[in-house]
């Protein structure tokens, strides 16, 4: 996860606060993808995605935890 936060903070998506410890958004970015959430929300297509993805994760577990 680290390389991903350091390719986004290279192409200037996000920054470092204090330390280095931190990072944040850029407030554009925020906005941008929050925009598109709401879009996505109005649509449920974000509901379906999230719910075919847990089914997904619970078909590739599920030989772990039954038995």
């Amino acid at each position: 996860m680290l390389d991903e936060l350091e390719s986004l903070v290279d192409k200037a998506l996000v920054q470092v606060d204090g330390q280095g410890d931190r990072f944040r958004m850029l407030e554009t970015i925020r906005q941008y993808r929050s925009g598109a959430a709401r879009a996505a929300a109005e649509t449920g297509e974000s509901g379906l995605k999230h719910a075919r993805r847990i089914a997904a994760v619970a078909g590739e577990i599920r030989p772990t935890v039954v038995g």
